[in-house]
């Protein structure tokens, strides 16, 4: 059995409960880490978009999606 500073005795179940919340914690550091590398691919690929499209591309492949979800739209409800 092992003691505190204050010479109380310390219960398996507590370190058990204790070892469980460190691994919590560690799993949502875990997440967070791959969360910040999403984002920064996101933003990799955000800066690439904006730097190597011309607007007038962009603008044209808006136009192509917005008439062909229009397309689709009519050919499901025909």
């Amino acid at each position: 059995m092992l003691l505190n500073q204050k010479k109380d005795p310390i219960d398996f179940d507590d370190i058990v409960h204790l070892t469980v919340e460190i691994d919590k914690i560690m799993r949502d550091r875990d997440k967070c880490g791959e969360t910040i590398q999403k984002i920064e691919s996101l933003r990799k690929t955000a800066y690439k978009v904006v730097t190597e499209y011309d607007p007038i591309d962009l603008y044209i492949l808006t136009l192509r999606r917005i008439a062909k979800e229009i397309l689709m739209q009519l050919v499901q409800n025909g």
